[in-house]
Parts: structure tokens; C-alpha cells; sequence
């Protein structure tokens, strides 16, 4: 007799589940702001006592430079919601010399379209840290941006590179990407 009465027990126990009320959802009403911060390495690169000497390893090559495709600007979406961009760079110099860096990104056809400041980096310095913030609405030539080129300058000195002494300069650098939609 038990058994006859647990299936409407059951039923007056899960009738109030089974008679919720659902409300229309207004999507529309909804205001989102999304503001995602994108980080990418931009170059990175190391140099030796080698790097600055040509191949008998007697005469110094005054600048190294290079030049790398810089893709993140191939995006409509970054192109069109972009705001700001923070740009970090760390220098480390072994060398007994002082160097000097340039900074330019450049368009499809090698136009500067933001340039640095030069960046000087003394002797035998651990780490120089160094910060670019770029407004958008200040720059917006940077948009067109597809490569960018860093050249290193060994400055003149009465110090002469030894080939056989090694000696390291290291360039790392980090682009953060500030977009709001």
C-alpha cells in the first residue's frame, strides 16, 4: 500500500520545478564593454664580439641592423579598435663599449611611420629598461605599420673589439596592445 502512494508523492514534490516561469531576455539591453590587452614579443635578438667584425675579424662594422615583419597590425580587427600601445625594451650590454639603438616601424613601402627615441646603452650594463607609451589618436600612422627595424650602433671608441674575448649585447622587447570595443 506504501508503494501506491510514492509516485504522487513524487509528483507534489517536483510540480513546483516543472511549473517555473521564464522570462523573454533582452539581449540588447545589455552594455559590454570589452577592453582585452593583447601582449606580443616583437624582437629579440643576440649579438657577439663577431657580430661587429668583419670576416678577417680585424676591421669593426660600425652598425648591425634588422629588420622583422611585424603582423599584428594585419588585422582589421586590432586596425579598428586599437587605442594605445606600451612598447618595453631591455637592453643588456657586455661589451666594453657604448652602443646606440634605433627604433622604427615601417610601412609596406619602409616609411617610418613611428620612430624612437635613440636608445643609448653604456658599458658592461646589466639591463636598461625602457618604456613607449603611443596614442593612437596622436599616431595614427602607426596603423600602417607592417615591419620593424631596430639598428645597433657601435659607438666610436679608443677600446678595440678583441675577436677572441666574448662579448654578448642582447635586445629583447614586448609590445602591449590596449583595444576597446
Amino acid at each position: 500500500m506504501k508503494l501506491k502512494y510514492i509516485p504522487l508523492i513524487l509528483l507534489f514534490l517536483l510540480s513546483p520545478f516543472l511549473n517555473s516561469c521564464v522570462s523573454n531576455t533582452d539581449f540588447d539591453q545589455i552594455n559590454l564593454d570589452v577592453e582585452p590587452i593583447l601582449n606580443f614579443p616583437l624582437v629579440y635578438f643576440e649579438l657577439d664580439q663577431l657580430d661587429f667584425l668583419d670576416d678577417t675579424g680585424t676591421i669593426e662594422i660600425q652598425s648591425v641592423a634588422d629588420i622583422s615583419d611585424l603582423e599584428v597590425f594585419n588585422s582589421s580587427t586590432v586596425r579598428d579598435n586599437l587605442t594605445r600601445v606600451d612598447l618595453f625594451f631591455e637592453l643588456t650590454n657586455q661589451f666594453d663599449r657604448v652602443f646606440e639603438v634605433e627604433v622604427d616601424f615601417l610601412d609596406a613601402n619602409d616609411n617610418i611611420t613611428f620612430s624612437f627615441e635613440d636608445i643609448s646603452i653604456g658599458t658592461l650594463t646589466n639591463s636598461v629598461q625602457v618604456r613607449q607609451n603611443i596614442l593612437i589618436t596622436e599616431n595614427p600612422q602607426i596603423l600602417n605599420t607592417t615591419q620593424i627595424r631596430v639598428i645597433v650602433n657601435l659607438l666610436p671608441s679608443g677600446v678595440v673589439l678583441d675577436p677572441g674575448v666574448e662579448r654578448r649585447f642582447k635586445f629583447e622587447s614586448v609590445g602591449i596592445f590596449y583595444l576597446v570595443f
